[in-house]
């Protein structure tokens, strides 16, 4: 009887600690001679997520054209127990 073990390793990076030494690890990864150049931007990948305090909308009049604010905004609308109303 044969068995086959696979096993698959997630590195995961802690936020706190890649804002810390996030310039040490660039320049670390970049200055490297181990790295291949084309995989040096791929080592790393970030994201940027914007988020609006609640209560936002209901001041933007305060701040202009409602219509452009929430252009510029773009805010995800979300309804509180929505129903369908049948006609």
């Amino acid at each position: 009887m044969v068995i086959v073990l696979l096993q698959k390793l997630r590195l995961l990076a802690f936020e706190a600690m890649i804002e810390k030494y996030g310039e040490v690890l660039s320049n670390l990864i970049m200055n490297s001679n181990e790295i291949d150049e084309a995989d040096k931007d791929k080592i790393i990948k970030a994201t940027t997520k914007f988020s609006i305090a609640k209560g936002t909308i209901d001041v933007l009049p305060k701040y202009g054209n409602v219509g452009q604010v929430m252009e510029a905004i773009r805010p995800v609308v979300m309804l509180k127990g929505p129903e369908v109303i049948k006609s």
